[in-house]
C-alpha cells in the first residue's frame, strides 16, 4: 500500500487505446457538469498520452477559467497556441489585459443571457 502515490490513486482511468475523440469528449461532460478539478485531472493524463494535441490544452483552459484561475487559463492556452491550435492562438490575441474575458466565453454567456430572457417572456 505504501507504494501508491497519491497521483495514481486520484488519477481518472485513461483507456490505452488510441480513442482521443471519445476521450476528449468525456473530458467535456466533465467542464459541461462544471466538475473543473476532475476535468483537469483527466485532461493532465490525456495530455500525457496525445502530448502534441493543442485541444487538449485548449479543453484544459476552458476548465482553468471555469475555476477561475485566469494565470493557468493563460499558460494552457499558450501551449494549445504552441502546438498549433488556431482558437488558441486567436483568443491570446483578443485577450485584452484590464478584462479577464474571453471571446469564445463572453458569447457563450450572452447565449446564456438570451436563452433566460426568451424562457422569462413565455
Amino acid at each position: 500500500e505504501s507504494s501508491f502515490s497519491f497521483s495514481e490513486e486520484m488519477e481518472q482511468p485513461v483507456s490505452k487505446n488510441i480513442n482521443p475523440g471519445e476521450e476528449l469528449s468525456r473530458a467535456y461532460r466533465y467542464i459541461r457538469k462544471k466538475q473543473w478539478r476532475i476535468s483537469i485531472i483527466y485532461l493532465h493524463h490525456l495530455g500525457k498520452k496525445y502530448p502534441h494535441w493543442g485541444d487538449i490544452f485548449l479543453a484544459k483552459a476552458i476548465a482553468f477559467y471555469g475555476m477561475d484561475d485566469i494565470d493557468k487559463m493563460t499558460d494552457a492556452l499558450k501551449a494549445a497556441c504552441a502546438l498549433n491550435n488556431q482558437e488558441a492562438c486567436n483568443e491570446l490575441a483578443g485577450f485584452s489585459s484590464d478584462s479577464d474575458k474571453f471571446k469564445w466565453l463572453n458569447v457563450d454567456l450572452d447565449f446564456q443571457a438570451q436563452v433566460k430572457d426568451s424562457s422569462l417572456e413565455r
